[in-house]
């Protein structure tokens, strides 16, 4: 398998660091997790805002996920994907596909969702490069051991955007809104 995920790797140009002009994007961010996960790397949609303030930042998550990430005031719009159904997941992906992303962030080492982003199709597809697996990205970030066992989750995070971006991220602090309602 490890040879077919390198011939898939070599086909698929990779870029050094994504090229952004100050233009409007639009940014998505494949956060596939669990949500203590996800509230770890909650502070990602801030610092895409920071440092690319005319972005649009949406996410694509499981349904169970969009309460928390509703909350984080740095998220423009939020997209799900069933989270057990592959075929449902495809025809999801090839519906996000019209966006037309120029970015796409995968904080996540699979091979399946790696896949899935290639079908979503940004101009630039960011991840991990774990034994090949990140072969459908075009920016490829290399890691020699899976994500998931090697380090704290908000590091990874942070490191997966300074590596791909040149970008310095020293506020790792999770975003999470408490409402009025909630306080009392």
């Amino acid at each position: 398998m490890i040879l077919q995920l390198y011939i898939i790797e070599k086909l698929i140009r990779n870029y050094s660091k994504p090229e952004l002009f100050g233009k409007s994007l639009r940014v998505l961010v494949f956060d596939l997790a669990y949500l203590g996960d996800m509230l770890m790397s909650s502070f990602i949609y801030r610092e895409l805002k920071i440092h690319l303030p005319n972005a649009q930042i949406e996410a694509l998550v499981y349904p169970l996920a969009t309460k928390v990430v509703s909350n984080n005031p740095y998220v423009d719009k939020i997209h799900t994907i069933p989270e057990k159904n592959k075929l449902k997941q495809v025809i999801s992906a090839l519906r996000l596909r019209r966006n037309r992303y120029d970015v796409i962030i995968n904080l996540f080492t699979g091979l399946w969702g790696n896949f899935l982003i290639w079908l979503i199709h940004g101009k630039y597809r960011i991840g991990y490069n774990y034994r090949h697996r990140g072969c459908f990205h075009n920016v490829r970030i290399p890691i020699s051991v899976r994500t998931v066992r090697s380090k704290y989750r908000p590091d990874e995070c942070a490191e997966l955007l300074e590596s791909a971006f040149g970008w310095r991220i020293s506020d790792r602090s999770p975003i999470f809104p408490v409402s009025e309602e909630a306080k009392l």
